[in-house]
């Protein structure tokens, strides 16, 4: 392409990207409104305006040391602005006094003047007016080696050279619901002529997002699929036992997937428990499972005298046969690839039925776009009482290991949740619970040591418990329990949430204090947020509001990596919409075949398959 030289090109690389597809969809992260123009007079408070004036003074200022701006005092006929500009010494060259300018920017009232803080300037030639440059301004993503204009005009460069790309979304439908040309919302994307336009393109945009991971989730979906939304790992278990009785009285084998090896032999626990008075026979494949257990389990499933065969991602390199399989059921459905889970469906023998377990909070738009064709069930036995959360600053973490072993002292125990474990372990042992029954889970424990830990920690035998970020759990403490989370602000609401529930689910006086490592005020705010709601899908909402894009919630393997402008909780509508016309696709052309859905399937194949 024009003016993508090698250098360039490698620094397109740096930003993810290596072909014009990948441009296109590299949106700019943030657009200045000049649009609305104004007097200095009437420019309301609060809203962005693109201002003509004249140029009385530029000056440069240090209100403290080490913190350098430049002052421009403008005026118009109406009346006199203050722009501030922070780290751009090149201003005292580039602007005179008299010189007239357009600014834009949020209008500021403080100290007697309105004010724009970092304003867009530019300065107007002879005959020029604020007309000339209202308009939105794009700020595309940019590194050390091409700036984000650069990065603009190849950009504009490449929409110039395909000229024009036919529409995925099917013609029905964006006559159903008004949309923009395919193409045109592209580039009104990056370069909108309004807000207004810009709105309208992203609404193209991220319905057709959406309506390709729906598609693509949908087509290979159980015929009958239920979710189960569980507050507690408890309840995980009693609805599979629940489910997998049912099904066992109606003649059919189960296949459980679960997503690790700890929550496996936990499962082997409670279903030796559980399944011993239901008459259901089940085997479980684990990592201590010898080669002839193996070979024996796999044999019976195939023969029919198995009920229910169990194991984890490793269960499905085995060539599972059965007599009558046609149930599955998995635990934490997100944590498996696409791949895995046809694999297992590959299997079954018949139409199927399909579990999924989660103990992971979901808003309803959440759910839709993880589980797009599976009927939602909330399962709670009580409502959660408010707990008593605290949040400390790294430099007063010690407050809560206070608390913790004044907790101790009063017969409480201790749970702590820190992602650097090893760091700070001899800390934590030796200078703080020194003389306590302690129990250790680091991320290289295995399974059966750290099912033997969790098992003493229930019974009251250990005191303190110490882990890593890993809180799927089904064992509940013994007493109330004082939790410290280290670095909390690096955990998703939905884990913390989790970790929550785990001391909250026999009693009522346990504690969990936050530790947030990062000095930032949005992340101390985001947890204080957090300890005030007690409700999992309040609290990822709350969460989802400010993520304007969904490929960073951590499940791209589920296609959120294509939803580049979706907010989850904002944009519901959209979701529900496409989740609907996906499912009436399907239904009509299940192979995506008639000529206006071939595009769209060709999409798809790309993005998920290829």
């Amino acid at each position: 392409m024009p003016q993508v030289s090698d250098a360039r090109s490698e620094a397109l690389g740096a930003l993810g990207v290596k072909t014009i597809r990948d441009l296109l969809y590299l949106f700019p992260e943030r657009y200045i409104d000049m649009s609305e123009v104004s007097t200095i007079l009437d420019a309301k408070i609060g809203f962005n305006y693109t201002i003509a004036a004249v140029v009385h003074s530029v000056e440069e200022k240090e209100p403290k040391p080490g913190l350098k701006l430049i002052e421009i005092t403008l005026t118009d006929e109406t009346g006199t602005l203050i722009a501030t500009a922070f780290n751009q010494k090149w201003l005292l060259d580039t602007l005179k006094v008299n010189d007239k300018v357009a600014v834009a920017g949020k209008v500021e009232f403080n100290y007697g003047f309105k004010r724009i803080t970092n304003p867009f300037i530019h300065v107007l030639e002879e005959g020029d007016t604020s007309q000339d440059v209202a308009k939105v301004v794009s700020i595309h993503p940019s590194n050390e080696k091409i700036s984000s204009s650069w990065v603009g005009n190849i950009v504009q460069n490449a929409f110039e050279y395909l000229g024009s790309l036919d529409s995925i979304i099917p013609k029905t439908l964006s006559e159903k619901y008004k949309l923009m040309d395919y193409f045109q919302a592209l580039r009104a994307v990056h370069f909108p002529s309004s807000m207004k336009e810009l709105n309208l393109a992203k609404r193209t945009i991220k319905f057709s997002e959406v309506l390709i991971q729906q598609i693509y989730f949908s087509k290979d979906n159980a015929s009958n699929s239920q979710l189960f939304v569980c507050e507690f790992c408890s309840d995980k278990i009693k609805k599979s036992v629940e489910s997998i009785s049912l099904f066992k009285d109606s003649g059919v084998q189960v296949l459980m997937l679960t997503s690790s090896s700890l929550m496996l032999a936990q499962y082997k626990q409670k279903f030796n428990e559980k399944f011993s008075n239901l008459h259901v026979a089940f085997q479980i494949i684990d990592e201590g499972t010898s080669k002839e257990n193996r070979w024996k389990a796999i044999y019976d499933f195939k023969n029919g005298d198995l009920d229910l065969l169990v194991g984890t991602h490793e269960l499905l390199n085995e060539n599972i046969e059965s007599k009558n399989l046609s149930v599955l059921v998995i635990d934490e459905k997100d944590q498996f690839s696409p791949q895995e889970i046809s694999m297992a469906k590959s299997f079954l023998n018949t139409e199927s039925d399909e579990i999924c377990l989660t103990t992971r909070p979901l808003t309803k738009s959440l759910a839709t776009l993880l589980y797009p064709n599976s009927a939602h069930t909330r399962v709670a036995y009580r409502e959660t009482h408010k707990a008593q959360t605290f949040v400390h600053e790294n430099d007063l973490r010690m407050n809560a290991y206070e608390a913790a072993v004044n907790g101790i002292k009063s017969g409480k125990q201790c749970f702590v949740i820190t992602p650097e474990l090893d760091f700070k372990i001899d800390e934590i042992v030796n200078k703080i619970f020194n003389g306590w029954n302690i129990g250790i889970i680091k991320s290289d424990t295995s399974t059966k040591e750290a099912l033997a830990l969790l098992n003493d920690f229930q019974d009251g035998k250990i005191e303190v418990l110490i882990c890593s970020r890993e809180v799927d759990f089904v064992i509940e403490p013994h007493s109330d329990v004082v939790a410290i989370v280290e670095n909390a602000d690096r955990l998703g609401s939905s884990k913390l949430h989790q970790i929550r529930n785990f001391i909250l689910k026999k009693f009522d006086d346990s504690q969990l204090h936050l530790i947030c490592f990062s000095k930032s005020k949005l992340a101390i705010s985001r947890l204080k947020t957090f300890s005030e709601i007690m409700d999992g899908a309040s609290v990822v909402a709350k969460d989802l509001e400010g993520r304007n894009d969904a490929s960073k919630l951590g499940f791209n393997k589920w296609g959120f990596d294509i939803l580049k402008l979706i907010n989850v909780e904002k944009d519901s509508a959209i979701i529900e919409t496409a989740n609907k016309d996906s499912l009436e696709i399907l239904s009509v052309d299940p192979q995506l075949k008639n000529a206006e859905n071939k595009l769209l399937s060709f999409e798809m194949s790309r993005v998920f398959e290829s």
